[in-house]
């Protein structure tokens, strides 16, 4: 009898404990970008949120479960002004996009999540970041959403 009620203890506590997620389920959804830097002739440029919505930029970053990835809106960087989808596949803490059609066409980013937000970072060879975007979850709220 005191086996069974310390097992289902067990069982109970189990089901409480918080599992981290698999990146790969954490990266799926829609993104949106709201600050990013760049280098640019030897000077660092920073984009905040003010000035991406002074500036109109709107862009989101789509993860489909069936690793295709689709980017909309207006890009503020050439790096990912893409009107193709691209297909995502994630190693380690790096996230790499290929283009369905073209094998040497091929974005390879680090990535970190941090408060919920997703980050992403591409350097060039010389080390030089080409770019360091922000991204927050897009969240769909629903009619019976009171928040």
């Amino acid at each position: 009898m005191k086996k069974s009620t310390i097992f289902s203890a067990l069982l109970r506590w189990y089901h409480k404990i918080k599992w981290p997620e698999h990146p790969k389920k954490r990266i799926a959804g829609k993104w949106q970008l709201f600050e990013y830097y760049m280098d640019k002739e030897d000077e660092l440029l920073h984009f905040d949120e003010g000035s991406l919505k002074s500036n109109k930029v709107l862009f989101f970053l789509s993860f489909l479960e069936n690793n295709e990835l689709i980017l909309t809106g207006n890009s503020p960087v050439e790096l990912l002004n893409i009107n193709d989808k691209l297909k995502w596949s994630i190693s380690r803490n790096y996230l790499y996009c290929n283009h369905s059609g073209d094998v040497n066409y091929d974005l390879k980013f680090q990535f970190a999540f941090n408060k919920g937000d997703l980050k992403l970072l591409k350097k060039d060879k010389a080390g030089k970041i080409e770019f360091f975007g922000f991204f927050r979850k897009v969240v769909n709220k629903t009619m019976n959403d009171k928040t």
